[in-house]
């Protein structure tokens, strides 16, 4: 430990992460098992998205998920991963099977079973037209975090020695160790150019023994290439794309799917050694390899290297750049009075060993380890989190002017960058399988809101396949007509065994780090993180919501969440999706949804900010209106029971259904009559016997609230009874208030108008 500053409360924030379900790319690269000597090699391996639309396999001319996002290592595993592909060119691809991720890399998936077991999800030997076989992966949303667009981060700024067809780059002094094994890195632009291989004294090639080689201070050059894997015994010319290769050794374990090769006849320092593809897949004696566009398609006693030399772009590159992992979590969570991070248990278990000894316990050992509850206490200034107590979105529309946009991929606008603002948009269906149709508008919707960050064109989450995007105007409030361009959500009950969820996350940084530079909000790579830490909490939950409105206070709502697991973010985690230039957080006013904030830190809406107001509340029971409410509340409790299962494959993952969903509500209010008092004996919930419309439209709980600027909040109930009523003696001789306690059974009505951009 070197510094001596304490951590201080005022270092910490938290914030937001939306999860959704994440479409990968088509995966023509694995299945394979993982690389020998990692703690995944007895895994099944695929690589994310090196196809586009299913029709081409080329790699180096098409957009792929990593041109674009990387995920943060491990943060998946737990999630559900849903796989679909079809048998034969006249089908389309179908969810087949799913499965459970067991762990992740930036790039990469892993899986536990059997080899075999998993397709291949482009499992054609030829190029593939609209009507071919295509597969790809969707991972579910619960736990499944949006990733942010890559941040490059700096490496080295003046790198010798680099040439066209390049094996090794020399680094700058001190630089080196900052190189990580299986690293992807890229030039200023962000175009990946290699990947780290090993590290070295000197220019000469470490060999390939099965344990790959990281860097430390002490080497000066960077390896992109390996010594020889193997010679090429034979070469099959399958399309002009895909080469299957026979070798004279097994690549088993020492190449794995979306890794490099690379190839020449005798020698790879040699200039025309040229990078030959990506893994697809690889048997005993086999590799099937997604060729480089344009690339020289291999010969027979041609040598195998494991690795991918410079391309030709790298000869002007003087800085190198990784990428730091993070998600979208740059989404502030409103008003909150409190938050409660989830604590955690971890089992220790002692045990003897049945031989002779002291008296004590012999052994000990870690079991199972729990995340506790997380909480929010929030005055209310928007009515979203209704949606994750309730569960289901019926609809999300918005009144913003939109203009429509062709998707150049699913993973990208294909409007320019703006420079200023951050953008939104509302996917929708297309109807075809066909990620670049432009037809279609906002009135097929698919009820889901991406976001493009300024200074990009990623699209967040990616676009889910057969969608497309447009783009919507972000509500505003001139201050005299009211909110322009409103999103009016409408919810519903849920009544499967799951809910909605999302992430927070829990960044801690010192004050002497809080100035808004390029690391500032960066995990420091040191053994304790002693100046920026972070935790994720994936896949919340809401147990219970409480919402309460007390005379002469804000409206105010208590979320209590079951918690997926307690992440600690990696060295290198950039947190809140802070980038210097681009996205700038370490103002709070430029967090997404303050006063409809966009990045520009200007331009806030205060009355979006602000809080509903008991005042500018309606309550209606029995058929009328109640004018003489003190104070209400709302209880919705989901019954939420954490489940553990074979296969979840890592003691900290959980998992949760529901149960029983109950409401009460309590009111304490001035009565008129004896109504309320009919009501307590009333037998039937249905209350037609007591005056009311046989439909019952007339005697529906209403809960309203709203803001001078036309925001609002709209809640009925329907099919209740009162179960408890108190008919006080008022020792002051003051207005008789009256306690009484509703029980319904379903809800009617569920929707909120909004300016809040809601991700799901």
């Amino acid at each position: 430990m070197v510094s001596t500053e304490t951590w201080m409360g005022s270092g910490q924030s938290v914030t937001l992460a939306p999860e959704s379900e994440l479409f990968l790319g088509y995966m023509n690269l694995g299945p394979t098992l993982g690389m020998a000597n990692t703690n995944k090699s007895h895994l099944i391996k695929y690589s994310v998205g090196y196809a586009k639309n299913g029709t081409n396999v080329t790699i180096g001319t098409t957009a792929t998920f990593s041109d674009y996002y990387e995920l943060v290592p491990d943060l998946y595993t737990g999630c559900i991963a849903k796989f679909y592909y079809a048998d034969t060119g006249t089908e389309v691809a179908t969810l087949r099977f799913s499965a459970r991720v067991a762990g992740n890399d930036t790039d990469a998936l892993y899986f536990s079973g059997i080899l075999d077991d998993y397709p291949s999800l482009y499992n054609k030997d030829t190029n593939a037209t609209v009507a071919d076989p295509r597969g790809y992966i969707i991972l579910e949303s619960k736990g499944s975090v949006i990733p942010a667009p890559i941040s490059l981060e700096l490496i080295d700024s003046a790198v010798t020695s680099l040439s066209t067809n390049d094996v090794v780059i020399a680094a700058v002094t001190g630089n080196a160790q900052k190189y990580v094994m299986g690293d992807i890195i890229r030039n200023a632009s962000g175009v990946e150019i290699g990947r780290v291989y090993s590290g070295g004294a000197n220019a000469t090639l470490l060999a390939y023994a099965g344990t790959p080689v990281n860097p430390t201070s002490a080497h000066t050059h960077i390896h992109l290439v390996s010594e020889k894997l193997c010679a090429i015994t034979s070469s099959v010319l399958a399309s002009a794309t895909i080469s299957t290769i026979a070798t004279d050794a097994s690549l088993l374990g020492k190449v794995s799917a979306g890794d490099y090769l690379t190839t020449h006849a005798s020698d790879v320092a040699n200039a025309a050694a040229h990078t030959l593809g990506r893994v697809m897949t690889v048997t005993s004696t086999h590799c099937k390899v997604a060729c480089i566009s344009g690339s020289v398609l291999p010969t027979n006693n041609e040598e195998l290297y494991w690795g991918a030399r410079l391309p030709a772009a790298g000869n002007s590159t003087t800085v190198i750049h990784r990428v730091s992992p993070r998600i979208l979590s740059n989404n502030w969570l409103g008003l909150t009075n409190t938050v409660g991070i989830p604590t955690v248990d971890i089992e220790t278990k002692q045990t003897n060993l049945s031989l002779a000894g002291s008296r004590n316990w012999s052994y000990q050992y870690r079991g199972m380890e729990t995340a506790g509850q997380a909480s929010l206490d929030v005055n209310l200034n928007h009515g979203s989190w209704l949606y994750y107590a309730f569960g289901g979105l019926t609809s999300a529309t918005t009144a913003g002017t939109d203009t429509v946009e062709t998707a150049t991929n699913v993973f990208k606008t294909s409007t320019s960058a703006s420079t200023t603002v951050h953008m939104t948009f509302a996917g929708y269906t297309t109807g075809t399988d066909d990620d670049q149709n432009s037809t279609g508008h906002l009135g097929n919707s698919n009820g889901k809101f991406h976001r493009v960050l300024k200074n990009t064109q990623t699209v967040c989450p990616p676009m889910l396949p057969f969608n497309s995007i447009a783009k919507i105007a972000d509500p505003s409030d001139n201050g005299a007509t009211g909110i322009q361009g409103e999103i009016t959500y409408v919810f519903s009950e849920r009544n499967d065994s799951t809910l909605p969820t999302f992430a927070l996350e829990l960044l801690t940084q010192k004050g002497s780090l809080t100035l808004g530079d390029n690391k500032s909000l960066m995990v420091d790579r040191n053994t304790y993180n002693e100046s920026v830490y972070s935790q994720i909490y994936p896949g919340c939950a809401v147990s219970d919501l409480t919402l309460t409105a007390n005379e002469n206070e804000e409206v105010k709502t208590t979320l209590n969440m079951n918690v997926k697991r307690v992440f600690e973010a990696p060295d290198g985690y950039v947190g809140k999706c802070y980038d210097s230039t681009d996205n700038d957080t370490s103002e709070f006013k430029n967090l997404l949804n303050f006063g409809q904030q966009t990045g520009a830190n200007a331009n806030i809406t205060q009355s979006f900010i602000d809080p509903f107001f008991f005042s500018n509340g309606s309550i209606s029971l029995f058929g009328q209106e109640f004018l003489k409410v003190n104070s209400f509340s709302l209880s919705l409790q989901n019954t939420l029971t954490d489940k553990r299962y074979i296969g979840q494959y890592n003691n900290q993952i959980k998992d949760f259904v529901t149960g029983q969903r109950t409401y009460e509500i309590t009111m304490q209010a001035l009565v008129t009559d004896r109504r309320l008092f009919d009501e307590l004996r009333n037998a039937s919930p249905h209350r037609i016997s007591l005056g009311e419309t046989a439909d019952g439209t007339n005697a529906k709980i209403t809960l309203m609230f709203t803001k001078s600027n036309g925001e609002s909040i709209k809640l009925e109930f329907d099919d209740y009874m009162v179960s408890a009523s108190t008919w006080p003696l008022q020792d002051d001789r003051g207005p008789v208030l009256v306690d009484f306690t509703i029980m319904p059974l379903r809800t009617s009505t569920l929707n909120a108008v909004t300016h809040w951009v809601m991700q799901s």
